[in-house]
């Protein structure tokens, strides 16, 4: 979320690595999640990691359109930013 009053990365932590357990690890969007709340919680390495991971699975799903948000998502993270609804003027 944009705003900062409702934003608690700890949980979405927890939240999304939950959901990515349940799927397996199989689902991109999850991880994408993951990789976004990681992120919100300065984590970035982890953050990288995980949205590396899901660019491969939506890449191996032809998921292209979310393989390309990914790769935009780790232009965020490797810079130490976490992803915003506005991070690339949308």
């Amino acid at each position: 979320s944009s705003d900062a009053a409702i934003r608690d990365g700890a949980k979405a932590v927890g939240f999304a690595n939950e959901a990515v357990q349940l799927s397996g690890g199989r689902e991109p969007s999850f991880l994408r999640t993951l990789a976004a709340a990681y992120a919100e919680s300065g984590r970035f390495s982890e953050a990288v990691a995980a949205a590396r991971q899901a660019s491969v699975i939506a890449t191996m799903q032809g998921k292209t359109k979310l393989a390309n948000g990914l790769e935009k998502d780790l232009v965020l993270y490797r810079g130490h930013l976490p992803l915003r609804e506005n991070s690339f003027g949308n």
